[in-house]
């Protein structure tokens, strides 16, 4: 019995000193194992009066011969290189986090000024991880001891954080217009007469470099500048809130004046200092030297590097186009509108302009057809010329031809979804690649048990505009699905004789696109292109646009934009209906591909630190980008007891992450499109306005146009409601789909315009 008893007595020891592990201290140690309790995320913090913030802390376990076992699975090579080999379920079992420890959080000696922790005692989840709120109290510098309960051989975690009354940075976006100084406090801005230009600030805090949101930014300048300010109460002064991502923009509106050193400035009410920018509107007269139509006067094209109000008289060599603008031809040694004599009599509207018949001389077989004025001779003034087949009548109409002669400002959409999808499907692959990488799929072979662990806490070392990035990204299909644009074009006589007919040239100064999380949320209802959405791409005609600022050392193309001139007539429904500007066939040619490179390189470059996608997805050693690989290393080296170095795995960090974001900007950098052409074709409503008879230049003597189209174009495009005023169809960047421009085929892709006297933005 005694030998019973003692045995007994002896395993209940055993097994209460196995409980005494187990009650209150979490799981039973084992000697065989070492210990670890690792911080997640920054231990060094910096936080502001009352802000609220969750600390992180990771205990995991792993074998004591961990060293040997990796040199037996040969799953890494201490040198900063990597391999798979060995089994893949190499050291299974044998790592991992600490579930259900107890872990204690307190604070040190320091006075923490009222700063307050949610909960001092929790245990750790099933990956091993335990968090406490920290709410911050005064301005104060102290620590937060993390420790497991009743394991003082297990080092502790100490969080060192720093209160500090809030700093904020009031910094200028820059763009192709706005040059922006060293320090981001001051820019020069150059734009040309009546046009409009997006100037934008961010807002950050100077200490954690977050942005700021919900302060109100003025933007103001003197009431005596011959500029104004859109979406203010008065023209001169404009308030507006920075949304989600610390911006605010307004967009600046210049005249016909030449002016140099105006100042605008942007100040945030709520302190923050102030930026400035000095404006300087500038133009080119008529026979003004000029590289691009952007440098004359609105209206105005640059052709043979001479600003010109008409269209043509650049003068070329014969025979060689490449000194005229695009659509131009060179005759006699001056630039001109293509002649366009021969013609197809089945599709007349598509081969002659407007105004013109196809007319046919010879036998079936051996017809030539050539384009002629459909009323010959010519009619009357105030007469309008109907066709009717391949026969024109001159008929007088009740009113007088609106006059549509002289400088109008324009804005278009084209609906390009259907250009757009291989597009969409190749970035979906791309985004949940880096998703992938995010999630923390790093490790292989023997350190694959890490990964559990990594992708419990990886979040901490994702900068929090990465999830910024992946949503632009996942949201390209509808950035990209409208092609707006703003310019100006000139309208002059068509005719001598014939007042119904008026040719065209046209500028675009910029491209603009909206994107909704910009607004912070501060939208509602069917408003797809709310001002706090926008951002601009500035646009040049020029043969050799330059570049458009650098990204990773490399430059960035300008994009460049070739508008040839187009015919149209105005025709009156009926003897009183209303009177529709019809516009033969238009040819636009650019690179769409290029310009969505540049266009998410400039929303990148509001969202992020950095100018480009390149940049903020190129990791390399050192560098916080698309992961904070660096911290990721330390990390790793902690949990690991220094046997996975900071170097070792901040290297597979950054060669998954580069990975990622290589795929992403090699597509960007190469993608192309059937057609880099838009092909299109359609009309607008005019309206007249006998005020404004200035603004017209033909003389004609008819009621001065004052509007073509109407200003619910767009919203009646993305309504898809089918009466948009003004309209256009045609080939959007897909070459021949069997669409004729300005038809109703579905096979066309549609658009929408308007056009009018004063600056639109």
């Amino acid at each position: 019995m005694r030998v019973q008893s003692s045995l007994a007595f002896a395993i209940c020891l055993s097994l209460a000193a196995a409980c005494s592990q187990n009650t209150g201290n979490g799981p039973p140690t084992d000697p065989t194992k070492s210990y670890a309790l690792s911080d997640v995320g920054a231990a060094v913090v910096t936080m502001h009066p009352n802000d609220v913030k969750q600390f992180t802390v990771l205990l995991s376990e792993h074998v004591s011969d961990l060293n040997q076992a990796a040199a037996d699975a040969g799953a890494i090579v201490l040198d900063g290189g990597a391999s798979d080999a060995g089994p893949s379920d190499a050291g299974a079992g044998n790592g991992g986090g600490v579930a259900n420890a107890p872990i204690h959080f307190e604070f040190d000696n320091e006075d923490p000024a009222g700063a307050q922790i949610d909960h001092a005692d929790t245990t750790t989840a099933a990956n091993g991880t335990a968090s406490f709120k920290l709410t911050a109290g005064a301005k104060a510098t102290f620590k937060v001891i993390a420790s497991w309960t009743g394991h003082p051989e297990v080092s502790p975690v100490a969080f060192s954080i720093q209160v500090v009354n809030i700093r904020k940075l009031l910094q200028i976006v820059g763009s192709a217009q706005v040059r922006v100084a060293n320090d981001a406090q001051s820019a020069t801005v150059t734009m040309p007469f009546s046009s409009s230009i997006g100037l934008k600030v961010q807002l950050l805090d100077q200490d954690t470099g977050n942005p700021i949101a919900g302060d109100t930014i003025a933007f103001t300048l003197p009431n005596t500048a011959p500029l104004t300010l859109s979406g203010g109460t008065n023209n001169f002064s404009v308030s507006l809130t920075t949304g989600a991502t610390g911006n605010a923009q307004v967009f600046l509106v210049s005249s016909t004046t030449a002016t140099t050193g105006i100042l605008v400035t942007a100040q945030d009410s709520a302190g923050g200092g102030a930026v400035t920018y000095s404006v300087t509107v500038q133009s080119n007269a008529s026979g003004g030297s000029c590289t691009s139509s952007a440098q004359c006067d609105p209206g105005q094209i640059c052709v043979g590097g001479t600003c010109t109000t008409n269209s043509g008289g650049g003068s070329c060599t014969v025979g060689n186009d490449n000194g005229c603008p695009f659509g131009y031809v060179c005759v006699n040694g001056t630039c001109q509108p293509p002649a366009n004599p021969n013609c197809d009599p089945n599709n007349p509207a598509a081969t002659c302009p407007a105004g013109d018949t196809c007319q046919c001389v010879g036998s079936p077989g051996a017809q030539i057809c050539q384009c002629e004025p459909a009323c010959n001779p010519p009619c009357d003034p105030g007469q309008t010329c109907v066709i009717v087949g391949n026969t024109g009548t001159c008929v007088s109409p009740a009113g007088v031809v609106p006059d549509l002669t002289g400088i109008w400002y324009t804005r278009h959409t084209f609906s390009i979804q259907q250009a757009l999808p291989a597009f969409v499907q190749t970035i979906q692959t791309i985004v949940r690649d880096i998703d992938q990488v995010i999630q923390g799929q790093f490790f292989t072979g023997f350190w694959s048990w890490l990964n559990a662990i990594v992708q419990a806490v990886i979040n901490a070392y994702v900068p929090t505009w990465v999830t910024t990035i992946i949503e632009v990204l996942d949201d390209v299909g509808t950035i990209f699905s409208n092609l707006r644009s703003v310019g100006s074009m000139r309208v002059m006589p068509g005719s001598p004789t014939d007042h119904t007919l008026f040719k065209g040239t046209e500028v675009w100064t910029s491209f603009v696109f909206y994107w909704l999380p910009l607004c912070n949320g501060q939208i509602g209802g069917n408003n797809y292109t709310p001002a706090c959405a926008r951002f601009d791409v500035a646009t040049t005609d020029a043969t050799d646009p330059g570049t458009n600022g650098t990204c990773a050392g490399q430059s960035l193309p300008t994009i460049s934009v070739q508008i040839a001139p187009f015919t149209g007539q105005i025709v009156q429904a009926g003897s009183t209906g209303p009177w529709t500007f019809n516009v033969a066939d238009r040819r636009v040619q650019m690179k769409m591909g290029k310009l969505i490179l540049v266009a998410l390189n400039l929303l990148i470059s509001y969202l992020t630190p950095y100018s480009c996608i390149e940049d903020a997805l190129a990791c390399s050693p050192g560098n916080t980008c698309l992961l904070d690989c660096p911290a990721f290393g330390t990390f790793i080296e902690g949990v690991t007891n220094g046997i996975l170095p900071a170097a070792v795995a901040e290297g597979i960090c950054d060669a998954a992450a580069n990975v990622a974001g290589g795929l992403l900007t090699h597509f960007l950098e190469t993608v192309t499109f059937t057609a880099d052409t838009i092909d299109f074709a359609g009309h607008a409503v005019v309206t007249t306005d006998s005020s404004a008879t200035a603004d017209c230049s033909g003389g004609a003597g008819g009621p001065c146009a004052s509007k073509l189209g109407n200003d619910n174009y767009d919203t009646d495009l993305q309504n898809k409601t089918g009466h948009q005023d003004g309209w256009w169809s045609g080939s959007f960047f897909l070459g021949a789909i069997g669409c004729t421009p300005g038809s109703t085929s579905n096979k066309c892709m549609p658009g929408a315009w308007e056009a009018e006297r004063t600056p639109v933005q």
